[in-house]
């Protein structure tokens, strides 16, 4: 488990006049605080569709570091277009997929790390999600 360590140092400064010189002495620690941290290994995303009411894109895991998940939940269906956007909103890599109404499992092996938006679009509707990539 990763621990966050806390610690409050209070320095005093003064002047000696008689010597005309200044001294700094060792700082006092007040207090320091040991806080345990939760880091989670992976997390599911789940991105709120905008105009379409509930339904939702599942992105699991994430972050990931062999493969992604993405589902729409049966909110689009038919044949259509899961696209990778770069952080800076440039096109990286766009995948054909059959029905986009069914999982999608994206390989990320040619995929450099980072944060990336994920598109997947039928031929009515689109919906968005982000996936951080980490190797």
């Amino acid at each position: 488990m990763k621990t966050l360590i806390n610690a409050a140092f209070l320095f005093f400064s003064f002047h000696v006049s008689l010597l005309n010189a200044q001294v700094t002495n060792e700082p006092i620690i007040t207090n320091t605080v040991q806080t345990p941290l939760y880091v989670p290994e992976t997390v599911s995303t789940v991105e709120p569709a905008p105009g379409l009411g509930f339904k939702t894109l599942h992105i699991s895991p994430n972050p990931a570091s062999t493969e992604f998940r993405v589902f729409t939940q049966g909110a689009l269906s038919g044949a259509g277009q899961l696209n990778l956007f770069n952080a800076e909103g440039k096109p990286f890599q766009t995948l054909n997929v059959p029905d986009t109404g069914v999982p999608v499992n994206m390989p990320v092996k040619n995929i450099p790390p980072g944060m990336y938006f994920i598109q997947v679009k039928d031929v009515k509707e689109q919906m968005w999600g982000k996936i951080l990539i980490k190797k």
